[in-house]
């Protein structure tokens, strides 16, 4: 529908959903879990409450998707219009349809923040969602960008759990081609091998104009507390 085309671009959104599946099951993998399906069908399914929101509220929805899109902040702004999350609202309605738990709560818990650095195992597998959609080089709004809160997330969620950092790049390497595979695997249209090289790459140089940004900040704060205490011995 018109709605639809304004707000939720369909391939994107699956491409994203794909791409989110394959990297949570490969950082499953890479941690030596026994079963990685279920991380697989947490990844596919985890933005389901966007098109739950879309549907119930499409003008409301395009209206704060496009402001997102411009300004960041999408989860902030339905949880002030709505009192919830997309976030939420797909682990609902995942365990209204008696899918298992180990599904849901990542589904539900994939924007909270207040997991990123807790190590308790029940949160694993929210993590390792999280993890898995904040590497994706496949956004579903396309001029959304990375920044350095996100690679602070990342590094966070990378830390509690346990993974090197060298196997990560290794994953985000892996992560295109086999988006595409599968993809093609599963006759999948996630859009053309020239857009889908551009917008890895896009976010590729965006990544790296982040990490810059945080170096120099870490720069400054560093120099900032050498000044400080050599203040403090001066005056001792």
């Amino acid at each position: 529908t018109q709605d639809w085309l304004s707000s939720l671009d369909r391939m994107r959104f699956w491409r994203h959903a794909l791409e989110t599946a394959i990297a949570s099951r490969m950082i499953g993998e890479s941690l030596g879990r026994k079963s990685t399906e279920e991380l697989f069908l947490a990844g596919l399914l985890h933005d389901l409450g966007l098109l739950v929101l879309e549907k119930m509220e499409p003008k409301e929805f395009a209206r704060i998707w496009n402001e997102a899109g411009k300004e960041g902040g999408f989860v902030e702004m339905e949880y002030r219009l709505w009192e919830t999350t997309h976030a939420e609202i797909g682990g609902y309605l995942l365990r209204q349809w008696y899918l298992p738990e180990a599904i849901c709560q990542p589904v539900d818990q994939h924007h909270d923040g207040t997991i990123l650095d807790k190590a308790e195992p029940d949160l694993v597998a929210s993590q390792i969602l999280m993890l898995g959609h904040m590497i994706s080089k496949f956004t579903i709004a396309p001029e959304r960008e990375l920044n350095t809160e996100a690679l602070l997330a990342i590094e966070s969620l990378r830390s509690v759990l346990g993974i090197s950092a060298g196997k990560l790049i290794d994953i985000e390497k892996e992560l295109t081609s086999t988006t595409m595979a599968e993809a093609d695997y599963l006759e999948m249209n996630i859009g053309s091998i020239d857009d889908l090289l551009l917008e890895a790459n896009r976010l590729l140089f965006e990544q790296s104009i982040a990490a810059e940004r945080l170096a120099n900040e870490n720069r400054r704060l560093r120099c900032k507390l050498r000044k400080q205490q050599a203040d403090t011995e001066s005056v001792t």
